[in-house]
């Protein structure tokens, strides 16, 4: 994507990233287990809504504190193209930063998986949430492709910290009886975080200023988790 975007226009990163989600899904579904229907036993079918209503206390706990993340991750997939065009760098430029953000988030999976097993969940969610946060907040101090790299690098340290704490939190809470039930709310509670990061970005920025949703989703992310 970043060769492409460095030597074309946007509009073709977008088709590098269609190719791969095509290729993706199908490769996804020759890779399928065919007994996968047959993976989740009778007992274990349970009503999405029942899973609530038993586990309502983990959703308005956990599940707010998974959202948080959620939403700080998603936010940092558009705050650092929207900042990079606000300072006038060109699709190039903005494509490096946030792949260099993402090669030190992929960096750090297995060292938070090791923390995480050692030490506890806490160890990486805090961190991770704290870094997220922080790095939300500097991002109207970025006045530069340098300054933004640096932010850029804030970011992807903290969310590589917190690299699989969500799932992890699910499957940890998750009760003997109704685990497709209860992880499929879970991915509702997480997935809806997740969207609504660039949407409250989006909001920010047509009611108040770019230099704004950075700390506003911030203040967001932290104040839920």
């Amino acid at each position: 994507f970043v060769a492409v975007a460095a030597r074309s226009d946007a509009s073709a990163g977008f088709a590098v990233y269609l190719v791969a989600v095509v290729v993706g899904f199908g490769w996804l579904l020759l890779a399928r287990d065919r007994a996968d229907g047959e993976a989740v036993a009778a007992g274990d079918r349970v009503r999405p809504l029942r899973m609530v209503r038993e586990h309502r206390r983990g959703f308005a706990t956990s599940g707010v504190g998974a959202f948080g993340i959620m939403l700080l991750r998603g936010s940092r997939t558009a705050i650092i193209p929207l900042w990079a065009a606000h300072l006038g760098l060109g699709s190039g430029s903005a494509a490096s930063i946030y792949a260099w953000s993402s090669l030190v988030d992929l960096a750090l999976f297995y060292p938070a998986g090791a923390i995480s097993d050692r030490w506890g969940r806490r160890a990486v969610a805090i961190p991770c949430i704290a870094l997220l946060s922080v790095g939300h907040a500097l991002v109207p101090l970025a006045h530069s492709a340098t300054s933004l790299f640096l932010v850029a690098f804030v970011l992807g340290f903290g969310n590589g910290l917190g690299s699989g704490i969500v799932m992890t939190m699910g499957a940890d809470l998750t009760p003997a009886v109704g685990r497709a039930s209860f992880l499929a709310v879970w991915r509702v509670v997480s997935d809806a975080g997740n969207t609504a990061g660039p949407l409250v970005d989006s909001v920010v920025v047509g009611l108040l200023s770019l230099a704004l949703a950075g700390p506003v989703v911030g203040l967001l992310g932290a104040g839920a988790t």
